[in-house]
């Protein structure tokens, strides 16, 4: 059985738990993102050779080139969604 699984806890407080994970990844998932941003902005992968910032996240962070296009359109969009920042 998976160590991190507690028969014994409430539902109550499996929910708390989820809905604080959930929060931690979706703050994470913003840092990601606006450091992103700033990496593809200031071209911060051309110097390991690839051809553009989504080819880097496949090579150093190994991110299909399709999730890692659409993670660099939503970073991109981020300074037009004043109310998601």
């Amino acid at each position: 059985m998976n160590s991190l699984i507690k028969l014994d806890r409430s539902l109550d407080a499996l929910e708390q738990d989820l809905l604080e994970s959930w929060q931690t990844v979706t703050q994470a998932t913003y840092q990601f993102l606006t450091l992103l941003q700033e990496f593809d902005l200031r071209q911060g992968w051309r110097e390991w050779g690839p051809a553009d910032c989504a080819d880097w996240l496949n090579l150093r962070c190994g991110i299909s080139r399709g999730a890692a296009v659409e993670k660099l359109r939503v970073a991109n969009a981020l300074p037009g969604l004043p109310q998601i920042s």
